[in-house]
């Protein structure tokens, strides 16, 4: 089954920027993506009860091609315990959360700085939302949601440019990177008051200015009370992808604006409005809770609640248009920010986290401790498909310290 949508064309400048972030908190209805409709195209159609009973495994191989393993230099300045990897050409990037702290090492591991500092003073961030390289890989743009600022840094660790955007855009930005064209392209959040052809996503100059605005949007309440709910943005081969929480559909940016990717159909027990009040409360409803995408497929976490108390994990096929519910796997991590049930048998130690789109690859870290508990316990898939990458990695694992710095996994995608 498919649906009907309107391709749509790009706006003209507007001044406002904006900023996208991964997750939002409110609900919201929107017309159509950028300006006048022209042209039809057909659409795949999600349907995501129909599905539930396609009970099937899905494997890392299906995504990834390789595997590859950086041991960080155990430096004295830049040890962390838990981090997410940003990858350059020439770079890896920690933002180290416990730390908070930025530590640029080469991609062999070698450490060479840290990026900036932490304060509320000039130049100095105190909560980093979002961390993105410039496509020329010397140049770091940092988003301070807290202090609602941008913050240019050069790989030098010279601070280039900065913007306190409160004065302008109010609001913290939803998400703010480097896009392919070394422009800064920001996703504002979106209003809760009742409003018309409202552009979400605005594309920034290097002197901060406003050059394009593109997804416009209208809101419409229906009835009074609390709303709650987020948005969903994520980055998938270089593309910026937009699914708003209560709505069905997923965008995808292109070179003449944003147009429909696939739409997702409950079929029952969905939400009844674009702002939704309580009670009822929308923990009631079948809703997706979360979605992200690498190579052609799409991942999704969905709450349906008719069948069932734990978050649903499905993949879709953006080729083939088949949806599947995941299968849980053996040896799976259950936290926060792992992808529950796939199988990793590229080298069997645990889920992998899919912390950002960094072209055609992915990274996360291993916790050295964690790690040799895997190994101690035998906690690890043994039949993968790089039995030589397997043992590399365990090589790695049983050389190194309990204090020393995690190994970062980078996978290359297919």
């Amino acid at each position: 089954m498919h649906q009907l949508y309107t391709l749509s064309k790009k706006e003209s400048p507007m001044k406002t920027t904006i900023y996208i972030s991964s997750i939002l908190f409110g609900l919201f209805l929107y017309s159509c993506c950028n300006n006048n409709s022209e042209e039809a195209t057909v659409i795949p159609e999600v349907d995501i009860l129909h599905a539930y009973s396609n009970e099937k495994e899905f494997n890392l191989s299906q995504i990834v091609q390789d595997v590859d393993y950086v041991k960080l230099e155990n430096h004295p300045e830049a040890h962390f315990s838990l981090g997410i990897p940003i990858l350059a050409d020439n770079y890896i990037l920690i933002e180290a959360l416990f730390e908070k702290k930025l530590l640029l090492f080469t991609d062999k591991g070698e450490f060479l700085r840290s990026i900036g500092q932490n304060g509320k003073g000039p130049q100095e961030y105190l909560d980093i939302s979002e961390v993105s390289f410039h496509p020329d890989g010397e140049l770091i743009l940092i988003h301070d949601y807290s202090l609602h600022k941008l913050l240019v840094y050069s790989t030098s660790d010279k601070c280039v440019r900065e913007f306190i955007y409160s004065d302008r855009y109010g609001d913290p930005f939803d998400k703010a990177f480097f896009n392919s064209s070394g422009d800064i392209q920001i996703v504002l959040r979106r209003p809760f008051e009742e409003i018309n052809d409202f552009h979400m996503v605005r594309i920034l100059d290097d002197d901060f200015n406003e050059k394009e605005s593109l997804f416009k949007i209208s809101n419409k309440k229906v009835g009074d009370g609390f709303t709650t709910g987020f948005s969903n943005y994520f980055i998938s081969n270089g593309s910026l992808h937009i699914q708003e929480f209560f709505y069905d559909t997923v965008f995808i940016q292109q070179d003449e604006g944003f147009s429909p990717l696939c739409h997702i159909q409950f079929t029952s027990n969905s939400l009844p409005a674009y702002f939704i009040p309580r009670p009822p409360g929308v923990w009631g409803y079948n809703s997706l809770y979360y979605i992200t995408g690498y190579s052609n497929y799409l991942f999704l976490y969905v709450n349906l609640p008719d069948i069932t108390d734990d978050y649903v994990f499905m993949v879709f096929n953006l080729k083939t248009e088949e949806l599947i519910r995941v299968k849980e796997q053996k040896f799976v991590d259950k936290k926060p920010g792992f992808l529950m049930g796939i199988n990793n048998d590229i080298d069997g130690f645990s889920s992998v986290v899919f912390a950002g789109d960094m072209g055609n690859k992915f990274a996360d870290v291993i916790d050295i401790i964690d790690a040799k508990d895997l190994l101690d316990q035998n906690k690890y898939l043994e039949e993968v498909k790089f039995s030589k990458k397997q043992q590399e990695l365990i090589k790695m694992i049983k050389d190194s310290d309990i204090e020393d710095n995690p190994i970062v996994r980078i996978f290359t995608l297919q």
